[in-house]
């Protein structure tokens, strides 16, 4: 691992949400007053942080690597992601509870197993029939 990629990762511990969402959406913008508004937060905040450099230097090393940045957020997100799928098991519509019960349970332990054809109607042999074709191969 690059030691940019180590510094951003480092950085990346140390910031809040919002100054993570802030980092994810700087690139994009010319100034840092447009990526406030974008957050929809006071222009001055940004101005206000007191690790702002250090803030500063996390975007410049997500330029260089976004893929940490993203990690970071998702993985910050994922008990509230799992609670809100939890909260699912207790919706009134039955589908909706059975569907997030089957997601729980593939995460958890794996998908169930698929059975797989593999003989012809009745139990025999199955039958491929090719035809060479301009094309080559074709299944008749």
């Amino acid at each position: 691992m690059s030691q940019e990629v180590t510094r951003l990762e480092e950085i990346l511990k140390d910031l809040t949400p919002e100054q993570l969402k802030y980092i994810s959406i700087r690139p994009h913008v010319k100034y840092d007053y447009q990526a406030a508004e974008k957050m929809d937060i006071a222009r001055e905040t940004v101005g206000r942080w007191e690790n702002k450099p250090l803030v500063d230097e996390a975007v410049k090393l997500m330029l260089l690597d976004g893929v940490i940045v993203a990690g970071e957020i998702l993985r910050r997100s994922l008990s509230q992601a799992a609670q809100e799928l939890a909260n699912e098991l207790e919706h009134k519509r039955v589908d909706i509870r059975h569907k997030a019960a089957t997601q729980i349970l593939d995460r958890q332990m794996g998908k169930a197993a698929q059975p797989m054809e593999h003989t012809g109607k009745g139990g025999d042999a199955l039958v491929i029939n090719l035809s060479w074709g301009d094309d080559g191969p074709t299944n008749d």
